[in-house]
């Protein structure tokens, strides 16, 4: 039973640490997120003529 609760309040210590590192650095994460979206609508999509395409019968084993 108290390795339990010395198990418990470890896990609430880490969680609170981790909220607040997370507060903390809010910021750097928002700055990457916008990085990201702005990396993805630089990236031309894929187009259906680049990408083969195999009938359904084929993919699943030969339409046996």
């Amino acid at each position: 039973m108290r390795q339990t609760l010395k198990n418990e309040l470890r896990y609430q210590q880490v969680a609170a640490l981790l909220c607040r590192s997370l507060k903390r650095n809010r910021h750097l994460i928002n700055d990457r997120r916008d990085d990201s979206v702005a990396e993805m609508t630089e990236i031309e999509p894929a187009t259906a003529e680049t990408e083969e395409t195999i009938p359904a019968k084929e993919a699943v084993g030969g339409g046996r």
